[in-house]
């Protein structure tokens, strides 16, 4: 039961970590956190910065979030946290950028 909890928990923060950079892509565009009115809005910019990079940057945590399984202690949080931790800086970091 330990090792499915284990298995479930991995697949619940990453599925989260995932889905952190479209999220923020529909709620920049639902509360105008970005003046689209803009001439120099680029929505093709906007979209690439919100929902394919923080895709990248969680697929490489994704593979770093495995150590998980074979850790003990606080790094086996710290690993299991990085693919929603750091895609949701690095959205933030890209946020700023169209602000």
């Amino acid at each position: 039961m330990k090792s499915f909890l284990s298995v479930l928990t991995f697949f619940l923060v990453n599925a989260l970590g995932f889905n952190i950079g479209p999220v923020f892509y529909i709620l920049t565009l639902k509360y105008e956190w970005v003046d689209t009115a803009s001439e120099s809005f680029n929505p093709i910019g906007l979209q690439n910065d919100l929902v394919n990079m923080p895709t990248f940057i969680w697929l490489a945590c994704a593979l770093f979030s495995f150590a998980f399984f074979f850790m003990k202690g606080i790094w086996r949080k710290v690993f299991l946290f990085a693919p929603v931790v750091i895609p949701l800086f690095a959205t933030l970091i890209l946020l700023q950028r169209h602000m």
